[in-house]
């Protein structure tokens, strides 16, 4: 299991979510279930895993999400999505 963080600022850039982009793609194949809260869904998308994939984020990050990776079904108005392999929630405590 990984778990990518929320953030107390802006989502991650794109230059600086480069690095972890293969480490995730990698452990996503070797069978890792992946999982993000808040803001962390960027990188888990900057990485090409959330594709055509539903998934959430914060409602403050949610016009972000959606106008840099358009190909993710987004849904805010869900607290948690898990897609099996793949885990996305909402807001810092959302989870709970």
């Amino acid at each position: 299991m990984v778990i990518l963080p929320p953030t107390l600022g802006d989502p991650i850039a794109r230059e600086t979510a480069a690095p972890y982009a293969d480490w995730l793609r990698a452990r996503h194949a070797a069978g890792a279930t992946l999982g993000s809260v808040c803001a962390g869904a960027f990188v888990l998308a900057e990485a090409g895993l959330l594709s055509g994939r539903a998934a959430t984020t914060h409602w403050a990050y949610r016009d972000a999400l959606a106008i840099r990776f358009p190909d993710i079904a987004l849904d805010t108005d869900r607290l948690v999505i898990d897609d099996g392999d793949i885990i996305t929630a909402g807001g810092y405590m959302a989870w709970t």
